[in-house]
């Protein structure tokens, strides 16, 4: 098995000025074009009496902000932004979030997105000669700020979802920008070239950037714009570009005459799902070509460093670290791993205990865990130190880091398999435990998958049936690859009998029975509970064909008469014959799964062709194709035994003998001496 790469950085991309101010939010350093984290950083802190003093009392909690700039040279329009985790104690929509210097002087700031869970993301404005700022929030009554916050170092993108309507033009797209009214999120990024959604998976966004752009001579400029779907480009507030799609060139152009210095640019962009892609090109006056517009044309918006909790006069605070460590692909969906640090206080023997929100626990201080769906969890960590304890929640939330996937964190999927085996499954949700089916059956893990389906099918209510169904189903199926259809049929028998999985359970447990393990008397039992079969018309025919093959021919000769056929009676025969011959020719084949698919199929549409005999012919020999000789001749002989009158009964009571001859050869000649007896004048007596 090969490590997974985590990729904490990407130093070796960067040029030297990009290695000097590139620092994300929580202090990994990365060239990716955002500049936001994607992970947390929070640390477990013994509050210190060298700490710096609180700017208001009001506001009882705070974390530490490094930021990584060139302090002594700022022009006074330098910005920031940070992310961090408030432990709910923020108020709705971060409006009590508040950036300060470490001298307690307030600095104009803007809470970019405060949620989902409670994670917050601030921008706020950076004061020359200072590197360490500090982010307060809990203020139950904050009054508002007298500080306005303006974005003039990378771009300002605003995100919402698209209202609908027709978009045709700049004032059109304005108007779909003002009229929304759900938000997506805000983040500065660092120039107009984005190849992906980077605040989410939403299919249907209307975006506006907002910054300045430097232009550095005299001169007329020319524009270009790629937007999927549609964008336009403004500079000081006139249209320069209109683009109505992303092709590979720059036919969306235009120009406009500029004098050196700073000048707004404002791009609004409007996707209606697929591809999110936007880009900003242009030819300046001294230049042969178009280029992208660059992070030096727009500025540096720097990364913060969010460091450890702090509450006012308190003394133990219970914190911790999250780092993503990557995702993982399969069943249609991602999973994610964490790694989970409590760091030692400045004392000895400290105990944790941990609560990851979705009924996992751990007590060491560091620990790996995978989330197997997306969400918001609410993570607890207590910290005891002999008689003191202290502990802290947050809704941590969970997803794939979007602003990174370009170059997304991939992880081993057997890693994070031999993780989830260790989970406690009874304290596992219905949807994890079903995520985890798939995940150790992609694996080879055999033994943790079984363990977690049979827990996933004792659950009586699923919350998401056709999930929880679909991952027993391939687990029944690798079960019997792996241990034979006995093991199959014992997972469909852990699923209640009123279970919302029903009665689809009880078809599959019986198709077991039947069709692997030739135990026609058990389905029948199996499928005549009224809970079970109910009105369900595939239960009610395999349970007139388990009757027929276990002797009570009449009942169920009567339940396959009754049922209703489909289509056009007079092409009845002809479609009989036609959906037989396919059958034949994936027998011959050797493509049992796709010849059980058609069987199914012609039943469904004929159900009494099942008691003419050609049909349970072609399913003795779909059995045999799967190597179960056992089966196919229990099916052979319990057809030709309780329809005798069939004219297929002759070829099933010799399919039998030959199916048992070096099984069971004194029962083959038993069989062969039935076959003589009852059709003496049948070429297979001769």
């Amino acid at each position: 098995m090969t490590k997974p790469e985590i990729r904490k950085n990407d130093e070796s991309r960067m040029s030297k000025p990009e290695k000097r101010f590139a620092v994300s939010s929580f202090g990994f350093r990365h060239s990716d074009f955002f500049r936001i984290s994607g992970f947390v950083i929070l640390v477990l802190l013994l509050c210190s009496p060298t700490r710096a003093a609180w700017f208001d009392a009001a506001w009882p909690y705070r974390r530490a902000v490094d930021v990584t700039w060139d302090a002594e040279h700022s022009k006074g329009d330098d910005v920031a932004s940070v992310e961090f985790y408030s432990a709910g104690h923020h108020l709705d929509g971060g409006s009590d979030v508040r950036v300060a210097t470490e001298d307690g002087k307030l600095v104009a700031s803007q809470v970019l997105m405060a949620g989902p869970g409670d994670r917050i993301r601030v921008a706020f404005s950076l004061v020359k000669d200072k590197k360490k700022y500090y982010v307060y929030w809990g203020n139950p009554a904050p009054p508002a700020s007298k500080l306005s916050f303006v974005c003039k170092r990378g771009m300002l993108l605003e995100m919402k979802i698209f209202p609908g309507g027709g978009v045709n033009n700049l004032r059109d797209l304005k108007e779909a920008f003002d009229r929304a009214d759900e938000w997506v999120g805000k983040a500065i990024v660092d120039r107009p070239f984005i190849g992906n959604n980077v605040l989410g998976d939403q299919q249907q966004t209307v975006s506006k950037l907002t910054g300045q752009l430097f232009a550095p001579i005299d001169g007329e400029y020319m524009f270009a714009l790629s937007a999927d779907d549609k964008g336009a480009l403004l500079i000081d507030g006139k249209q320069v570009v209109f683009a109505h799609g992303a092709p590979n060139d720059i036919r969306f152009n235009g120009k406009i005459n500029l004098q050196r210095g700073p000048h707004e640019m404002v791009i609004y962009h409007i996707d209606f799902g697929q591809d999110w892609k936007l880009s900003a090109g242009w030819k300046r006056p001294d230049a042969q070509k178009v280029d992208l517009i660059n992070r030096d044309s727009i500025g540096y918006a720097f990364g913060g460093e969010a460091g450890p909790l702090e509450e006012n006069k308190k003394t133990l605070v219970a914190d911790f670290a999250a780092e993503y460590l990557g995702e993982t692909w399969y069943a249609d969906r991602f999973s994610h791993r964490y790694r989970f640090v409590a760091y030692a206080p400045k004392a000895d023997g400290a105990k944790y205990a941990w609560d990851f929100g979705d009924g996992q626990t751990a007590s060491e201080a560091k620990v790996d865990h995978v989330y197997l769906n997306p969400g918001v969890y609410p993570v607890k960590l207590t910290v005891r130190i002999g008689a003191n304890s202290d502990t802290r929640t947050n809704r941590f939330y969970v997803s794939r880091q979007f602003q990174h996937l370009v170059r997304p964190m991939l992880d081993d999927l057997a890693t994070q398999s031999k993780l989830v085996a260790k989970y406690d499954q009874s304290a596992m949700p219905a949807g994890d435990l079903a995520r985890s089916v798939f995940m150790h059956q992609r694996c080879n893990n055999n033994d943790a998958m079984e363990v977690a389906a049979i827990t996933l099918a004792a659950i009586k209510r699923q919350p998401d049936v056709e999930t929880a169904y679909s991952a027993l189903y391939e687990a029944a199926d690798s079960l019997q690859d792996r241990k034979g259809e006995s093991s199959a049929e014992a997972l469909w028998a852990k699923v209640p009998i009123d279970s919302n999985l029903q009665p689809r359970a009880s078809r599959q447990r019986a198709r077991s029975l039947m069709w692997g393990l030739g135990d026609f008397q058990k389905a029948v039992t199996v499928l005549r509970d009224d809970r079970a079969s109910g009105k369900d018309v595939a239960n009610r025919r395999m349970l007139a064909m388990a009757m027929v093959l276990s002797g009570t021919v009449d009942e169920g000769a009567k339940v396959l008469r009754d049922l209703p056929e489909q289509g056009d009676p007079e092409k009845r025969a002809a479609i009989s014959g036609a959906m037989a011959r396919t059958i034949e020719y994936f027998i011959q084949d050797k493509d049992p799964d796709s010849g059980d698919d058609q069987w199914e199929k012609w039943q469904s549409r004929y159900p009494s062709d099942f008691l003419l005999g050609y049909s349970v012919l072609l399913k003795v020999k779909l059995i045999e194709a799967r190597h179960n000789a056992t089966a196919a001749a229990k099916l052979a002989e319990a057809f030709a035994t309780a329809v005798p009158k069939s004219s297929y009964a002759p070829q099933l009571l010799n399919q039998a003998a030959k199916l048992l001859a070096k099984t069971d050869a004194k029962h083959a000649g038993e069989l062969k001496a039935l076959l003589k007896q009852r059709y003496p004048e049948d070429p297979l007596s001769q």
